[in-house]
Parts: C-alpha cells; sequence; structure tokens
C-alpha cells in the first residue's frame, strides 16, 4: 500500500509540476499531452480511478487553452477536447456498470462478524498482491511515458499535421473553384463563337443583298436611260421612281451591313 501511495504521490507531483511551468498556450497544451498521455496508459492497466484523473486534469486544462487563447490552433484543441470527453464518458460508463447496489442494513451477529472479517482479511490479501502487481506495471507504464521533451515534439507535430491538413483542404477549395471558373469560360468562349459564326453569316447575307440592289439599281438606271432617250415622260417618271426606291433601299442595306459589321468585330 505505503509503494502504491509513493507512486500516486510521484504521478501527482508531476501534475504540478506540469501545471506550474505552463506559461503559454504551447506548455498549457504540452500539459494536457501528457497528462492525456498518462490516462491512456492507466486505462490501459486498469486503473480507471486514476485516469479519470487523469483525463479530469487534461480536460480543465484544455478547457482553460480554449479560453484563453481560443485562435491558437482550435482545431487540435477541439479534437483532444472530444477525445478526452470520449474517455471519460468511456470510463464512467464502465464504472457504473461494475458499480456494485448499496448494502442494505443488517442485524449484528458476532458468528457472522468474525466470518465476515475473516473473509475481508483475505481480500487484503489479495489486494495486498495486486498492489504490488500494480505496483509494478504503473512504474513501468509512467517509464513509458515520453519526456516533456519527446511530449513537446509530439505536440509541435500533431499541431503542425493540422494546420498542413487545413491548408491542404484550402487547396482543394481553390482548386474547385477555378476548375468551376474554367468550364465557365469554355461556355461563354463557346457562346461568343457561335455568335460570331451567326454574324458572319448574316453579313454574308447582307452582302448577297446589296449586290442583289445595286444590280437591281444598275438596271433601273438603264432603263431610265433608255426611257429618257425615248422621250417617253410617264416611263421616265416611273423609272425615276423605281430608282429612287431602290436607292432608299440600297442606303438601308448599307446602314445594316455597317451595324453587322461592327457586331462582327466586336465579337472577334
Amino acid at each position: 500500500m505505503k509503494r502504491f501511495s509513493s507512486i500516486t504521490t510521484f504521478v501527482l507531483s508531476l501534475g504540478l509540476l506540469f501545471t506550474a511551468q505552463a506559461a503559454g498556450p504551447d506548455d498549457s497544451f504540452i500539459q494536457a499531452y501528457t497528462l492525456i498521455a498518462q490516462g491512456d496508459k492507466l486505462a490501459e492497466l486498469g486503473q480507471k480511478n486514476s485516469a479519470i484523473q487523469k483525463y479530469s486534469q487534461a480536460r480543465n486544462a484544455l478547457a482553460a487553452l480554449q479560453s484563453g487563447y481560443p485562435s491558437w490552433n482550435a482545431g487540435v484543441v477541439s479534437f483532444r477536447i472530444k477525445y478526452v470527453d470520449q474517455k471519460l464518458k468511456s470510463l464512467g460508463d464502465e464504472t457504473s456498470e461494475t458499480a456494485a447496489p448499496s448494502a442494505k442494513p443488517t442485524v449484528l451477529d458476532p458468528a457472522a462478524a468474525r466470518r465476515e472479517i475473516a473473509v475481508l482479511k483475505r481480500k487484503v490479501e489479495q489486494l495486498d498482491n495486486e498492489i504490488i502487481l500494480k505496483d509494478a506495471k504503473l512504474k513501468e507504464a509512467l517509464s513509458a511515458v515520453p519526456s516533456p521533451e519527446e511530449t513537446k515534439q509530439l505536440a509541435t507535430l500533431e499541431a503542425n499535421l493540422s494546420g498542413l491538413r487545413q491548408e491542404n483542404a484550402n487547396l482543394k477549395s481553390a482548386i474547385d473553384k477555378a476548375t468551376d471558373q474554367l468550364k465557365n469560360a469554355k461556355t461563354d468562349l463557346a457562346k461568343a463563337k457561335a455568335d460570331a459564326e451567326k454574324a458572319q453569316i448574316d453579313l454574308a447575307k447582307a452582302q448577297a443583298e446589296t449586290e442583289k440592289t445595286n444590280e437591281a439599281l444598275a438596271q433601273a438606271v438603264e432603263e431610265a436611260k433608255t426611257a429618257n432617250a425615248k422621250a417617253n415622260d410617264r416611263q421616265a417618271k416611273r423609272l425615276e421612281k423605281q430608282l429612287a426606291d431602290k436607292q432608299e433601299n440600297l442606303e438601308q442595306t448599307e446602314k445594316e451591313l455597317a451595324s453587322l459589321t461592327t457586331a462582327h468585330k466586336a465579337l472577334e
């Protein structure tokens, strides 16, 4: 029993030492990380109460870190808090399942009391043997706990890993955004090409219409000359009117051609 008490006192003193040395978010996280590692080892050895104590201390340290330095590796701190909460819940459930119901008061029987005392003595002897065994296991477990320097390195690596994961997520988001922009640009380019092709077709039609109008105008001019030569005033007036109409149509066609040419150049 004394050996077990001395080991327990040593572990508690070690936890207090880390608490006293914690002067910033890095040290606070290392303290919590060390307590979690000790709690894990104690839980593996079946030391539930001691493990719960370590996890509770780690939970308090993480909560203080989260409150005092909310922007310091928030993802890592939240992950560790959830981990500790799960461990405490698991150990609490197991403890409640194995807890014995409260014994009802009974009438004192000397003979039964002596038998009970004998049973308790044997139980004490068994517990002494178990304590010696678990004392040795606890020493072995404590010797396997990482040193403060190793714990600090592990904490730093975990924080760096969290930062890299966040950076990786940001890069993936940027890639997705760039991909969407590229798709939109390709769609706009295809639409612009289609509009340019349509404008080219409309321009060709307008040019053909212009040529046709010029031919008709030339023919009308020739007919007007012929009519004037024959001194046919009525025919000449009719042809002059046709000439004026053709001239007006030509001007309108040229305006449309100029508009289509401008639109085509804009699309290019």
